[in-house]
């Protein structure tokens, strides 16, 4: 059985702390990697997490040990990421939004829809 389809990739996005915390199965799904890079079309409202290099624009390192070390969290701060999305998503800043995603093996990247329908319910995801 392929463990990249039976897990739930999500992240949440926090407008007040200007925060996105990375779920464990995302980081599971791309095959554990160093780095992910974050890329964004505003048009489509699709947020894609994709394993990269350190050098790339918009990497970020993956916390050693996660996510299999249950201690460790993956929290990604960037005052102009997190703005960027919400305004061009419409969405409250201060609020927390939930988005599951969904991995898509041609691209090797997870793939979250940032529409409001596409959102899912924040405390189902606890």
């Amino acid at each position: 059985m392929n463990s990249k389809k039976t897990i739930a990739p999500a992240i949440t996005i926090n407008g007040k702390e200007f925060c996105i915390n990375v779920g464990r199965d995302v980081i599971r799904a791309l095959g554990y990697p160093t780095h992910i890079c974050i890329l964004e079309h505003d048009q489509w409202q699709v947020l894609a997490m994709t394993p990269c290099e350190e050098t790339e624009l918009l990497s970020f390192r993956v916390p050693a040990g996660f996510p299999d070390d249950g201690m460790k969290k993956f929290r990604i701060y960037s005052q102009s990421l997190v703005k960027e999305i919400i305004d061009d998503c419409n969405l409250d800043p201060g609020e927390i939004y939930a988005f599951k995603g969904e991995y898509v093996e041609t691209m090797n990247a997870v793939l979250f829809r940032l529409s409001e329908k596409d959102m899912a319910d924040f405390c189902d995801m606890k």
